[in-house]
């Protein structure tokens, strides 16, 4: 996600989504935008980020009012590990 510019989108509090594919050449905007991204396991971007407490500022984190990925940290780590990108 990125933070736009302040009236981009009232709904999404002026942030865009991303679903990405990655390979070792680069990375491939599937698809962006505001409240229509769905992500890897079937979830609305903005649906979930619209959980978080307003502090948050629709940051995800485990105690910030999002619900929780179907996967766990462990999952996480080993994906952005996995990453085929160049570092």
């Amino acid at each position: 996600m990125v933070k736009r510019r302040s009236g981009w989108n009232k709904q999404t509090h002026d942030w865009e989504f991303f679903f990405l594919e990655t390979t070792p050449q680069g990375t491939k905007i599937v698809t962006r935008g505001a409240d229509k991204v769905v992500n890897r396991f079937g979830g609305n971007c903005a649906s979930c980020h619209l959980s978080a407490d307003p502090k948050w500022d629709l940051v995800c984190e485990h105690t910030h009012g999002c619900a929780p990925l179907p996967i766990g940290d462990d999952v996480i780590a080993a994906i952005q590990a996995a990453d085929p990108r160049p570092r």
